[in-house]
């Protein structure tokens, strides 16, 4: 390449101290220090034009700050020198604890709004250098025009050329003309809107060179780049046939003997639209010749994520024309990882963290940079021999010629199975007949979505019955409009979609009147004998159908959003495996014994689930009786000591005393439970979260909930900072009545006590809120393992009765709010019984 950087020595001592200190993190800027850099400098150019600084004036700092007056009078003098070498290395430094993919990060948002980052979406050098090695050099007498270059920074490597520059989002482009405009760049820029329209192009003179380097065309606003949504989008999706539509004006104006090269994103390649218009524009063009070569390339390093793209490189005019080259160079041989050299790990090992010149990220000898592996491409495009391995030539006849429907049935059929023996591959227009779809002439019809649609041909019925009614005539559209959406049939049929970028299917029964379908799905009937219905459904949602519907469809744009149409008559292009009817007939038997067998499986997991859910709801009312016996025991204490008359200013206990008026209270409230909980057969379904305080809900719980069986011990709630937590307070009552319960039943064997204690301690570890519940009582048997407290079937109390409820139901309610439950025995403590519920904060 001819870009030409000699910097002084003093110059390149100064800016590699400056990008050693600030490689990693950066009080200059979080996302691209060196953008700051570079903008300061040319801010102070002589020729440096406002109008261009005005946008990024935040940018500019005092330079004072971080350098000398003499190092400041040393990068002035050398000025677009020292901006071109800040601009080779801009795209590797920026703040480490930035994550450019972590789009949810609030303070990302905050930095990336406030200072986006613009060198990351330099043109990679390695793909420049290639593309000079496959088209030339470029000199002083050039004419380069440089459409979708929103980041034109191509003119830095060949300053001496004369560009027409097109291009539509001006904020990144203006960063790119203040690089331009200080190495002296002549470019006249043109600013579009989008996909190109036939007769609108910007070409003013025959280009003697075009390049083109875009990996964001097939990206709309809500998929643009992550990070950086609102910042680096296109107005609009460039669409295939646009796109190629493009390529071809650019082909049909360059000179002759000249080279294009597009890097494009290789969904592309997929598109119908695209190669389309290559077939009937370029390829078949009586008047020019070509010659074009297909590149995919390894996953490329940009604006913060990885893109994959394509090379297109078209030669005009340069003999053997028509001919076609298809190259996979898209696996990591042919790509250079970013790495440190072993003379770099050597330095690095001995690197005294008080000297910046000791180990240089900008010195070659240190780091092998990330990029295509130039010479491994080129070693492959110049072989005489076609390696089998990863290329294919032919000419373009044999390319578009063998589907006329279809241009681009060669790469569609490279993409599909290989078939096993007695198998073949027949397209569906041998198969099926499409069904006749009249004209909507109804004000209500019934409404076919292609949310019913199936990707199990088992099970794809749709009773017309139970669709819903539409009236057409009170739409928000008109009618012609609403015409042109939708479609209509009257009869029974098989009918297929595509569904988030996969073929769905349908079998559409008791039809009584017209049904109205959405354009892109196809209602069609069988025809052939070949095949069975059973069979066909089956292989329609298999991958290889939804490839071919993908590559078929027309990707459609409108105010209605973006969406695959799939045409009638693209769907009976669809190729599908047919073996015999006989193997046909076998393999959907052996899909409906696997089909039948997983309903079984499910039916037994369903019933499973099912006894547990009754058993838990039972557990939960046996513990709700548990209670309102342990109180109707104390009743019936109090009718004795009376004489069978009971005062309700009367107290009972010796320690901790309970009025006869509490006990009737608590009676009524477990009696009101009870009744709740008979009458709904209710658990843990609908429950709702919501941030909670752990230590008010326990001191509210502990009120509630007085037992005559035990006490509670919450004296360590005091003087605890515990955050609140995210949870059902409903959940965590019957956790702690599952708990509790166990605590009653296993360790005091349902015996009151005054000497019996509840434990409940709050805290936090490691950032994770949780509450610890403990008891005095029985140890857990010696035969159990803290994992059986929470498995069904197992009990706390022998292991060998009892359904083990309990503890199940604890770990589950915990994991459904995304916490968590652990079971700690420690037999020799005082409180040998702890459960430790862990929240998320």
């Amino acid at each position: 390449m001819s870009q030409n950087n000699t910097l002084s020595a003093k110059a390149k001592n100064i800016v590699d101290n400056f990008i050693n200190k600030n490689f990693h993190k950066s009080s200059i800027s979080r996302t691209d220090p060196l953008k700051h850099v570079i903008v300061t400098l040319y801010a102070q150019m002589p020729n440096a034009k406002s109008e261009l600084v005005a946008p990024f004036k935040d940018c500019i700092f005092d330079l004072h700050t971080h350098f000398s007056q003499e190092e400041i009078d040393i990068l002035l003098a050398e000025c677009n020198k020292v901006i071109m070498y800040c601009f080779k290395y801009a795209a590797d430094i920026h703040d480490s604890t930035v994550h450019f993919d972590d789009y949810d990060n609030e303070l990302l948002e905050d930095i990336v709004s406030n200072d986006a980052p613009l060198n990351i979406y330099k043109t990679p050098e390695s793909l420049i250098e290639l593309c000079e090695r496959l088209s030339g050099k470029h000199g002083a007498k050039d004419q380069i025009y440089l459409p979708y270059a929103d980041f034109s920074d191509f003119p830095l490597y060949y300053p001496e050329a004369n560009y027409n520059i097109e291009c539509e989002n001006i904020f990144v482009n203006s960063y790119a003309q203040i690089l331009l405009s200080s190495q002296g760049v002549k470019a006249e820029t043109v600013y579009t809107d989008g996909d190109f329209e036939e007769g609108k192009g910007h070409i003013k003179t025959q280009p003697d060179y075009v390049f083109a380097f875009n990996p964001t065309l097939n990206q709309t606003y809500k998929s643009a780049l992550s990070y950086c949504d609102g910042m680096w989008l296109n107005t609009q999706k460039v669409v295939a046939g646009g796109l190629a539509l493009k390529i071809a004006d650019c082909a049909l104006a360059a000179k002759s003997g000249s080279c294009l090269d597009f890097i494009l994103p290789t969904g592309y390649l997929d598109a119908k639209w695209f190669w389309y218009v290559i077939n009937i524009v370029l390829m078949k063009k009586d008047t020019a010749k070509f010659n074009a070569t297909f590149i995919k390339l390894p996953s490329l390093p940009y604006g913060g994520t990885s893109v994959s793209t394509f090379l297109l490189h078209i030669e005009k005019d340069k003999g053997n024309s028509g001919m076609m080259r298809f190259i996979d160079a898209s696996s990591r041989d042919f790509y250079n990882r970013f790495r440190v050299t072993e003379e770099g790990r050597k330095q690095l090992n001995n690197l005294d963290g008080e000297k910046n010149d000791v180990f240089r990220f900008t010195n070659p000898k240190y780091f092998q940079r990330e990029g295509l592996n130039v010479e491994r491409i080129m070693e492959l495009y110049n072989q005489e021999e076609c390696d089998a391995k990863y290329e294919e030539r032919l000419h373009y006849t044999e390319f578009f010629n063998r589907n006329e429907h279809v241009p681009h049935q060669y790469l569609i059929d490279k993409k599909l199975p290989e078939l096993s023996d007695g198998m073949k591959y027949i397209q569906l227009k041998e198969l099926v007949d499409i069904e006749p779809t009249p004209f909507i002439d109804e004000e209500l019809l019934k409404i076919l979505n292609n949310d019913s649609l199936s990707s199990n041909y088992m099970d794809c019925d749709i009773d017309a019955y139970h669709l819903k009614t539409k009236n057409f005539w009170q739409s928000d559209y008109n009618y012609d409009l609403l015409s042109s959406y939708y479609d209509s049939i009257d009869e029974n049929c098989l009918i297929t979609g595509i569904v988030s970028g996969s073929l769905k299917i349908g079998k559409l029964t008791y039809v009584e009147s017209p049904i109205a379908f959405k354009k892109g799905m196809v209602a069609f009937k069988l025809k052939s004998k070949e095949v069975s219905e059973d069979y066909l459904l089956r292989e329609l949602v298999k991958n290889y159908c939804s490839m071919q519907a993908m590559m078929l469809a027309n990707h459609v744009i409108d105010f209605r959003g973006e969406e695959y149409i799939l045409e009638p008559k693209d769907f009976l292009e669809i190729k599908i495996a047919l073996p015999s009817l006989e193997e046909q007939e076998r393999l959907c038997k052996e899909d409906a014994h696997a089909y039948l067998k997983e309903a079984d499986r499910k039916l037994i997991q369903s019933a499973e689930e099912f006894k547990r859910d009754v058993h838990m709801k039972k557990h939960a009312i046996g513990q709700t009786l548990s209670n309102l016996s342990n109180w109707w025991d104390l009743l019936q204490q109090a009718r004795k000591e009376g004489n069978g008359i009971v005062d309700d200013s009367q107290e009972l206990g010796k320690i901790h005393k309970r009025a006869i008026r509490d006990v009737y209270d608590n009676i009524q409230k477990a009696m009101d439970k009870l009744q709740m909980q008979v009458d709904r057969f209710w658990r843990a379904d609908g429950l709702q979260a919501q941030s909670m305080s752990l230590i008010t809900f326990i001191k509210e719980y502990t009120k509630e909930t007085p037992s005559p069986m035990f006490i509670y011990d919450i004296a360590a709630l005091s003087n605890n900072s515990v955050p609140k937590v995210v949870f059902s307070s409903e959940a965590l009552k019957m956790v702690f009545d599952n708990i509790v319960s166990n605590a009653c039943c296993h360790g005091f064997e349902n015996k009151p006590s005054e000497k019996n204690i509840i434990k409940i301690e709050v805290g936090i570890t490691d950032a994770t809120p949780y509450i610890k519940i403990s008891n005095n009582g029985k140890p857990m048997h010696d035969k159990l393992t803290s994992e059986d407290v929470f498995t069904y079937g197992r009990s706390s109390k022998t292991g060998l009765s009892h359904y083990g409820i309990g503890g199940y139901e604890v770990r589950n309610l915990m994991r459904g709010f995304q916490g968590d439950a652990e079971f700690i025995s420690i037999p020799e403590s005082e409180f040998p019984v702890c459960y430790k519920l862990t929240f998320k904060e």
